[in-house]
């Protein structure tokens, strides 16, 4: 059932020739440099997709760090309640640490009262703030040399803690 219709003649006319020497060759500086800039594409997506996921990640730990805190100082009203004085002090100094730590993106031999001032103020934390918070530490600090606090102070420390932690956050 083949018809006439179902051939086509080839296109007469004046066609376009190309001589061989006008592509791209290997070796050829056009072939090189394309190369280079298509390396060098790839080099720079590359670098700036690792930047943005880096970042990306970042601030998820940053925003994750006041919820992790919050959840570590659940555990310790249930202190207050066993009085395991010791144990929720220690719980507070570490967690306000760890939060730090991971707030600003530090190392923990970067970890001192000086550092927590120098680091507040350049990152405009009210200085009422600060004081709050260094307050809170000193507590904890003396509390292993002369543990004598009941139960009423350390609900007031919590509840400090969850308040000055709050206040860094924002």
């Amino acid at each position: 059932t083949d018809s006439p219709k179902d051939i086509h003649t080839i296109h007469a006319g004046n066609h376009e020739v190309t001589a061989t020497n006008e592509y791209i060759t290997w070796g050829s500086t056009s072939y090189v440099v394309n190369h280079i800039l298509i390396i060098l594409a790839g080099i720079a997506i590359f670098i700036g997709g690792k930047h943005v996921i880096h970042s990306h990640s970042k601030n998820q730990s940053e925003k994750k760090a006041l919820q992790k805190a919050l959840k570590q100082l659940k555990h310790a009203e249930q202190l207050i309640h066993n009085k395991e004085n010791n144990k929720f002090y220690e719980l507070i100094s570490t967690t306000i640490f760890d939060y730090l730590l991971v707030k600003f993106n530090l190392q923990r031999v970067e970890l001192s009262k000086q550092r927590i001032m120098d680091l507040f103020n350049e990152q405009n934390i009210p200085q009422s703030t600060t004081q709050r918070l260094l307050k809170v530490i000193d507590e904890c600090e003396f509390a292993k040399f002369a543990p004598t606090a009941n139960e009423g102070s350390l609900t007031e420390t919590l509840n400090e803690t969850i308040t000055v932690l709050r206040l860094i956050d924002q």
